[in-house]
């Protein structure tokens, strides 16, 4: 699925901004429809490519610590989100800031979307951001427990 998205999504970017996917090799399988996980980082990736103008976009999926869910981790070195619109982006048709719909284009329910399907697959999306220097995007899914483990 990962590896899907970013062969999708490279060709987009823009000349002098690198995409790179880190997969860790002890990512297990993910509990839930790859097809809406395929949104989710299509979402995110997206933005990011929308949002890099030079530099690195990366994904990198990793085991979380408690061993209980894959973090799927979208980073870029883009324009970043001041800290007082990072509670906006979530909102359906929002873009953190006025006039962002008009600079730089969509429809502003990306990261809604991305939002309620992690959600619905169990897990979490949070973000962490600095103006000039990027934005991280975390998604959080549980780990699929085969059934004899359960």
């Amino acid at each position: 699925v990962c590896s899907f998205v970013v062969n999708l999504t490279r060709p987009l970017c823009k000349k002098g901004v690198e995409m790179l996917l880190d997969m860790s090799a002890d990512v297990p399988i993910v509990r839930g429809d790859p097809e809406r996980i395929k949104q989710i980082l299509h979402n995110l990736l997206g933005n990011a490519v929308k949002f890099t103008n030079k530099g690195t976009i990366a994904l990198s999926v990793r085991l979380d610590a408690d061993r209980k869910s894959v973090l799927l981790v979208v980073k870029d070195t883009g324009i970043g989100i001041k800290p007082e619109n990072l509670h906006k982006i979530w909102g359906a048709f929002s873009q953190g800031e006025e006039g962002m719909s008009r600079s730089f284009g969509g429809t502003g329910l990306g990261l809604t979307i991305a939002k309620q399907l992690a959600e619905a697959h169990g897990g979490d999306i949070v973000v962490t951001s600095k103006v000039g220097e990027g934005t991280e995007f975390t998604v959080r899914l549980p780990v699929q427990i085969p059934a004899a483990a359960a």
